[in-house]
């Protein structure tokens, strides 16, 4: 899952953990989803961080980066 925008909800409000966002796109790929949103509470991975795991519509999230 990769997200767009510049400030996410999570970087926001880092506490947080539900919210609703805008699916820009959903694509399937070989083993998942690939889904872009415009807003997370998932952390994405970068700067040596581990991105956060967690569920978006009742399906586990496996890989959350920023767009």
């Amino acid at each position: 899952m990769r997200m767009s925008s510049n400030l996410l909800a999570c970087q926001k409000d880092s506490y947080i953990t539900e919210g609703t966002s805008k699916v820009i796109s959903c694509t399937k790929g070989e083993t998942a989803y690939h889904v872009v949103l415009a807003d997370s509470v998932l952390y994405p991975e970068g700067g040596g961080q581990p991105w956060d795991y967690g569920v978006v519509a009742g399906m586990k999230v496996e890989k959350v980066v920023k767009g």
